[in-house]
């Protein structure tokens, strides 16, 4: 495992990932006992998912899953301000899924610092020698 002398870009993307996604489960968890919606089995994909990303990203240093982790994120944040002017609500989320989106967005942020970069881009080279 590649978890020492990682690059301070993504101890810090790790943070802001699992942030943004303890308030996924946590807005899944509130919906669940106040009888709204919920995603049931999807959540286990979710966290599958989840789990595999970061791992192929913090651990792995897969450049193509860090780009992966960008496009989702940007979807997800395309998603949601199409899903307000539908609505025509602000309202229509929980604060939670917002605090989600902003920490996901934090994280992908990370990914696009200087040693971020240079440590995925490393990971890919030493792969093609």
């Amino acid at each position: 495992m590649m978890l020492k002398n990682r690059p301070q870009s993504i101890i810090w993307f790790e943070r802001a990932f699992w942030f943004s996604f303890a308030a996924v489960l946590f807005d899944e968890v509130v919906a669940l006992f106040s009888g709204g919606p919920t995603l049931g089995l999807s959540i286990f994909f979710e966290i599958a998912i989840t789990v595999l990303l970061w791992h192929l990203i913090a651990v792995k240093a897969k450049d193509w899953a860090r780009w992966l982790y960008i496009v989702l994120t940007t979807l997800s944040v395309v998603m949601t301000i199409l899903a307000m002017i539908q609505d025509k609500s602000f309202f229509v989320h929980t604060p939670w899924s917002f605090v989600s989106i902003l920490a996901g967005v934090i994280a992908a942020g990370f990914l696009f610092r200087i040693d971020a970069i240079l440590w995925c881009a490393q990971s890919d080279s030493k792969e093609q020698s």
